[in-house]
């Protein structure tokens, strides 16, 4: 038996049995040990399938902690790239509260982790962005990322306080910020030098929670 998906202009849970495959124009998928699968439909009628990952339990005990979180989470994040805020958010709504806390980990761990520029001018982006920063905190506190959420703090009074970045602002950071401007360079060098150190931390706490509960993130095949 097949079922197959229809194509609205939004996201539409698409729940099948475990005999059934599911057929989108684009993937084929036998859900043998899947029970939950949703198709993400965007405007232009693209469909990309998200679910919880489906991995072995010996590759799920292998797994370093950097590397089990994005697992847990990639076949939900790689579809979105480059989609509609609209259909991020939608996305999002769709996953539950383990997947949303990850997702949220990454939007901002991904754009900050590779310079201090790159740190100084996504935090100062999502300054802008309330819910989205907000969302960002919600998520470390579920995974008992203490260590993260006070130095995003103490980030956040700074740049608050020496630019007054926030909702109202119409200032935009840049890394030009950094060019002369000597307190600002090395106070930025420090933050970033504890969130170096403070995210081997925080990957290690993710990959806990994970292990402690696994089926909230992944799906072992039998």
């Amino acid at each position: 038996m097949t079922e197959k998906v229809s194509r609205p202009t939004w996201i539409c849970p698409v729940f099948l049995q475990r005999k059934q495959t599911c057929t989108t124009g684009f993937h084929t998928v036998s859900p043998l040990d899947v029970f939950h699968l949703f198709a993400i439909i965007d405007r232009q009628g693209g469909i990309f399938i998200f679910m919880r990952k489906t991995m072995t339990k010996e590759a799920f005990d292998q797994m370093e902690d950097s590397q089990l979180g994005w697992a847990c989470i990639e076949q939900v994040l790689l579809p979105l790239r480059g989609k509609h805020p609209d259909v991020k958010l939608q996305a999002f709504r769709q996953c539950n509260k383990g997947q949303q806390a990850l997702m949220m980990f990454r939007v901002f761990f991904d754009h900050a982790c590779n310079s201090r520029e790159e740190y100084y001018c996504w935090v100062s982006e999502l300054l802008t962005k309330p819910d989205t920063w907000s969302g960002v905190q919600k998520g470390l506190q579920y995974f008992g990322a203490d260590e993260m959420l006070a130095l995003l703090s103490e980030t956040e009074a700074y740049l608050r306080s020496r630019h007054r970045f926030g909702q109202e602002s119409k200032r935009q950071a840049s890394v030009l910020d950094l060019d002369g401007d000597e307190g600002l360079c090395q106070s930025i060098d420090q933050f970033y030098h504890r969130f170096s150190q403070v995210a081997m931390i925080t990957h290690h706490r993710i990959a806990n929670t994970i292990r402690n509960d696994p089926h909230e993130f992944v799906l072992f095949e039998q």
